[in-house]
């Protein structure tokens, strides 16, 4: 979430990092600014949360670099403000000459932005892999309750709850006699993250 300080005024803000940071563009931060309601007089304790991480986001992309690392950028933001913070961030840095990296437990939001997802747990490296490869490599099958025990007889990641029915994720196409059971499904990236984390089911009935 962005940190600016309280007293600042934003063409305070804005003359700082040209004295910063080399790389820094004025004209274009004061460009990236006109997308938003913030004016360059505010000041930042008169801004509310979406409007200084619109400030911070001009800021940062008014550098000339080649990757951004956000961390937990929309955090405490609501719904909209979140929106407009990813549409400027789309817009205005992902040119395909440059990437962003962005640590967020709201996956959900940005899931349709991704290319590759890294996932941790713990501290430890779970899964890397491009958005891509998961739909080549993980099959999610919708089912009718009446098809559980079969579909967890073939050891699923995960069993649960998609699209107001029943559902299963396999690491790996599953049997065919098995997939012919249910629909296949598009996992989302929290599902997919719970079944790679979790205590798998058929160690839990045995411990």
């Amino acid at each position: 979430m962005a940190v600016l300080p309280r007293w600042a005024r934003v063409h305070e803000l804005i003359t700082l990092m040209s004295r910063l940071q080399p790389k820094f563009s004025a004209e274009r931060a004061r460009a990236l600014l006109k997308r938003t309601s913030v004016g360059e007089g505010d000041k930042v304790k008169s801004l509310s949360k979406g409007m200084v991480a619109q400030t911070h986001l001009a800021l940062i992309a008014a550098i000339d670099a080649k990757l951004m690392i956000l961390d937990e950028p929309t955090l405490g933001l609501d719904v909209v403000s979140r929106k407009s913070f990813y549409e400027m961030l789309i817009d205005e840095w992902c040119d395909g000459e440059r990437s962003v990296l962005i640590s967020t437990h709201q996956v959900e939001e940005i899931e349709s932005l991704l290319s590759d997802v890294l996932m941790l747990n713990e501290g430890k490296l779970v899964l890397s892999i491009s958005l891509e490869e998961i739909d080549r490599r993980f099959v999610a099958l919708g089912h009718d309750p009446a098809q559980a025990d079969a579909i967890a007889a073939a050891h699923p990641l995960l069993r649960y709850r998609a699209h107001g029915g029943a559902a299963a994720l396999f690491d790996g196409p599953p049997p065919e006699s098995v997939a012919a059971l249910g629909r296949r499904l598009r996992p989302s990236l929290v599902d997919l993250f719970v079944a790679l984390t979790r205590v798998p089911e058929i160690n839990r009935t045995q411990g």
